[in-house]
């Protein structure tokens, strides 16, 4: 791969926040990254794109997977 195909990925990534049930950001990712742990809870997520994509709400349980997919 070249210098210029990895920017060009690099550029491509999409990023996203993680936010808490009162708006405080509690983790960030990296979207078709690595997972992110999360206590138990109702939380957000924005994503990174123009404009900016707020996904609704999502709940994390313990001891179980949560996927968010975006449409």
């Amino acid at each position: 791969m070249t210098g210029f195909d990895q920017a060009v990925g690099q550029a491509l990534q999409v990023h996203y926040t993680v936010l808490d049930a009162v708006g405080q950001e509690v983790a960030q990712g990296q979207v078709d990254g690595e997972p992110v742990a999360l206590p138990p809870g109702n939380y957000r997520v924005r994503v990174g794109l123009v404009p900016e994509l707020m996904l609704e709400e999502a709940q994390v349980v313990s001891g179980q997977t949560t996927a968010v997919e975006m449409d």
